[in-house]
């Protein structure tokens, strides 16, 4: 056959229709992607029908995937979302997102004045570690073992450690109580701050009046309160008369940034029976407050004639003799609280104690008209004061 019979021959209309249905024929066999089921081969003139889990037997490429207009456009935008997350994961790189949960309060305050300029950061890392390492203390602040031991001596004034080292404030509570912690302010009352005594005072003026607190205590002591109450900003003493710059929520909270480290009736039996006889002789005042005294006052350690605190209450006067002591008080103690009674020219004189008494004391005691209040008398009171 020639040349142009040929070609006369392949655009013979018949034949190209023959060579068209032989395409589709082809093409029907092809996989179409579906984006939301696996690769399912279409129906074809041959007789395939549609499977939910088909087989291939090779993997699907360019030439033998026919993709319509609608699944091109999932396929591109579903590639658009991809390198957008993907970028925006990028942009994170080790970034971590902040938990919800509230960061805990920390001072700024760095120094306190009169005090040693590590007091601060030494007693942060004493409290938060629960423990006094001397060598470390010394290394990383370049101190010597004397000034070190001067700084825990100012962390032992501040009721933060006792005298054996024991941490008695949380790091939350150091940290709001640094914020107004002036040596001036916790050592002005014989050299002991009373939290008790101070809370007591400030219900007395929000509920009262100040005139009223005059009434609770000696006038000195209370003087020397209220000037704390100053420096604290609670009260202004302005043309000779007090005036109150804060409400009593506000006075409360300022309360509660007081570790009550100087609380003494917060202590237990325990601690009373290891207090020196000065601590012992202020956890009793603050006692008898708490119970209804007035004019409490404690006496000067020396020349006190054997009374540590007058008391009045229900307008009756108590001299008072402490004794905190690790075995039973015995006769000697009924007569100076007998004494100084006399002395000072009180009604009732009273001997207080940690302990119980000897045979002889009580005796003594009934005939020289002397109360003995013993361990028992002590927990009533104490148990009173916290009601």
């Amino acid at each position: 056959m020639g040349l142009f019979t040929k070609l006369l021959d392949y655009f013979n209309l018949d034949n190209m229709k023959e060579r068209s249905n032989q395409r589709n024929s082809a093409n029907s066999d092809k996989i179409i992607i579906d984006m939301n089921e696996k690769l399912v081969p279409t129906p074809s003139s041959k007789g395939l029908t549609p499977s939910p889990n088909p087989v291939t037997d090779k993997e699907p490429t360019k030439d033998n995937i026919s993709i319509s207009n609608t699944d091109a456009n999932k396929i591109l935008s579903t590639n658009i979302i991809s390198k957008k997350d993907e970028a925006d994961a990028d942009s994170l790189g080790d970034y971590e997102i902040p938990e919800s949960a509230e960061q805990p309060y920390i001072s700024n305050r760095f120094s306190i004045k009169g005090l040693d300029i590590f007091f601060i950061d030494i007693a942060r890392e004493i409290v938060n570690s629960g423990t006094i390492e001397t060598v470390p203390l010394m290394r990383k602040y370049s101190i010597d073992y004397s000034r070190l031991q001067n700084i825990i001596t100012e962390i032992q004034n501040a009721k933060i450690i006792d005298e054996n080292h024991k941490i008695l404030i949380s790091p939350s509570e150091f940290e709001k109580f640094i914020d107004i912690y002036e040596p001036s302010l916790f050592d002005s009352i014989n050299g002991s701050f009373d939290k008790d005594i101070f809370m007591c005072i400030g219900e007395i003026f929000y509920e009262k009046g100040i005139e009223a607190v005059y009434s609770c205590l000696d006038a000195d002591d209370v003087v020397n309160y209220l000037n704390i109450f100053e420096k604290l900003q609670i009260l202004k003493f302005n043309d000779d008369r007090f005036e109150i710059l804060m409400d009593k929520a506000s006075f409360l909270e300022v309360c509660n940034n007081i570790p009550n480290s100087f609380s003494p009736t917060n202590d237990t039996k325990e601690d009373y029976n290891i207090m020196t006889g000065v601590e012992f002789e202020q956890f009793c005042s603050s006692l008898l407050i708490k119970n209804g005294f007035k004019n409490v006052k404690t006496t000067p350690p020396t020349s006190d004639h054997g009374i540590d605190i007058f008391a009045e209450k229900n307008e009756i006067t108590y001299a008072i003799q402490c004794k905190c002591y690790s075995s039973n008080v015995g006769n000697s103690s009924v007569q100076q609280a007998y004494s100084g009674k006399c002395f000072y020219k009180k009604d009732i004189g009273v001997v207080l104690t940690n302990q119980f008494f000897t045979e002889q004391a009580k005796k003594e005691a009934t005939e020289l008209g002397i109360k003995l209040w013993d361990k028992n008398k002590l927990d009533t009171l104490i148990k009173n004061a916290n009601v």
